[in-house]
């Protein structure tokens, strides 16, 4: 791979991984990040020139801004999903209570 191609590989990246993470949408942000995990890792550093590593660290930190988004929409969605349980758990147990007192 090119020099410049490179460069202009990772920018591409980093600029797709800012506009999915404003998406906060799971499978977009997966798809993404699945798609070029054999690309990113399969990259030699010490083959990079200054530009292209500069290139390759500002997209391992929003790689990893990304991740951190991926993690709270987890967390926000658990917890969502716990609320809900639990209210389905009341509501079940409330309307047991309703039908036995009949």
């Amino acid at each position: 791979m090119s020099e410049s191609s490179l460069l202009v590989e990772l920018i591409l990246l980093e600029t797709q991984l800012k506009d999915l993470s404003s998406a906060q949408n799971f499978e977009e942000l997966l798809s993404i990040l699945n798609s070029k995990h054999d690309f990113i890792h399969g990259l030699d550093v010490s083959d990079m020139n200054d530009d292209e590593k500069k290139a390759f660290i500002s997209f391992s930190q929003t790689h990893y801004d990304v991740m951190l988004s991926i993690q709270a929409i987890r967390e926000e969605t658990l917890q969502d999903l716990k609320k809900r349980n639990f209210g389905k758990k009341k509501i079940k147990q409330y309307k047991g209570v309703r039908n036995s007192a009949r």
